[in-house]
């Protein structure tokens, strides 16, 4: 979750970029290692949505899941925000550039 994969494109766009704290990174990455693993339960995606919840809490518009295994446990349809796959959004625009 560094800072500088996203940072120059938000700030670019005006944008600002909230990050978890450092110990809700370790945790969210904890939760990846999980799902990597095989567990998908509902514990899991509760952790991620509050992670979530509390980015919004902190000022963020939506939130970026940025590695492509959180995708798999949390959807748009789980939250009462724009959620967005990093994935999802890197296929769309693969998919643009294919056709121009």
């Amino acid at each position: 979750m560094s800072r500088s994969l996203y940072a120059k494109h938000f700030e670019a766009n005006e944008l600002n970029l909230v990050l978890p704290k450092t110990n809700v990174q370790k945790d969210i990455e904890r939760i990846i290692a999980a799902v990597l693993g095989g567990i998908k339960n509902g514990k899991i995606t509760r952790e991620l949505n509050d992670h979530a919840d509390q980015l919004i809490a902190m000022g963020a518009e939506c939130v970026v899941l940025g590695c492509t295994d959180l995708p798999l446990i949390l959807k748009s349809e789980q939250v009462k925000y724009p959620l967005y796959s990093s994935t999802a959004i890197l296929a769309d625009a693969m998919v643009r550039e294919a056709k121009e």
